[in-house]
């Protein structure tokens, strides 16, 4: 058997400077969907270059969990004190409450910098550190690739927190196991899908090809329901969901039930289309094998069922 080798590329061959080529190119939905992949958050483009007292900041995102902004900083090179200093002015000017700094490499320094400021800040300022690099197999287009070097430590976070509300912080910890759990059930048979690592949130990701479309499960605690969120993005978003509408809508309510609800928002790049499933307690442990069924039958069939009607 013959095989090829894979070699890395010099980000500078990809991408000449970083505000005219790779700025704009890490903004469009796809390739911003392989960074939020890499940190396990879900974020949202609202703007480039944007501008924060007299400097300009790469990328603001949104984070689509709480709707906090999510500050991008890019560097085609390894990490330095300048760029360092700008992130922290921008965080301070956008009250940004998570910040992504992306580079070639990181020195140690600066990676140990964004670890302590992890383990100094509260559970709503979070810094991740993210390593990127291009990769080629023979003569085959050049593939990126995102390496996680600094992330925010949420099981010590919780554990901190659990001295001033033990309640919630019990509740994240049961959420995490909640999708440990499902992950581990999901990844027993190959699918053309994935769930992303999980997090102590009340959701996770189900996301396939270059994240245009993608699943958000979900399991409220609150409101004692479980279900899920196919999410359509970009900018044929709307166009593609009204299409999807008109034509399936009233069979789509026939084969998911009545909780499947179309919910079109004009002027978004982002449609949603919710099934929800009442009486279903996230925190009761002996409903996990049943709800966790439900779930994972539910993202199958959804999944080919609107692949197939697109």
């Amino acid at each position: 058997m013959q095989l090829s080798r894979l070699h890395q590329v010099r980000l500078r061959e990809i991408w000449k400077n970083e505000a005219g080529n790779f700025t704009p190119w890490l903004a469009q939905n796809e390739n911003i969907s392989l960074l939020a992949d890499a940190i396990n958050l879900e974020i949202e483009v609202i703007s480039k270059e944007e501008a924060v007292g007299p400097y300009r900041a790469d990328i603001v995102c949104k984070n689509l969990e709480d709707d906090s902004l999510v500050l991008i900083e890019n560097q085609l090179e390894s990490t330095d004190h300048k760029h360092l200093g700008q992130l922290l002015t921008y965080a301070a000017g956008l009250e940004t409450f998570t910040i992504i700094w992306i580079a070639e490499t990181f020195t140690e320094e600066h990676r140990a910098t964004l670890d302590w400021l992890n383990s100094i800040t509260e559970q709503n300022i979070n810094f991740f550190g993210v390593e990127i690099a291009v990769f080629k197999i023979g003569n085959s287009l050049p593939a990126p690739q995102f390496k996680l070097v600094s992330k925010p430590n949420n099981w010590t976070r919780n554990l901190q927190r659990s001295s001033r509300n033990k309640v919630n912080s019990d509740t994240n910890l049961i959420q995490l196991e909640y999708w440990q759990t499902l992950k581990s059930l999901m990844d027993k048979e190959a699918k053309p899908y994935k769930m992303r690592e999980p997090s102590p949130t009340y959701f996770n990701i189900i996301t396939w090809g270059s994240g245009e479309r993608r699943m958000r499960l979900f399991a409220n605690a609150r409101d004692k329901r479980i279900g899920l969120i196919y999410i359509l993005r970009g900018n044929n978003a709307s166009a593609i969901y009204q299409s999807l509408e008109q034509k399936y809508k009233e069979e789509s309510i026939a084969i998911f039930g009545s909780t499947l609800e179309w919910d079109f928002i004009p002027g978004r790049n982002k449609q949603n289309i919710k099934l929800r499933l009442n009486e279903n307690d996230p925190l009761n442990k002996s409903e996990w094998p049943k709800q966790h069924q439900q779930l994972i039958e539910l993202t199958e069939k959804m999944f080919w069922y609107f692949l197939e009607k697109e």
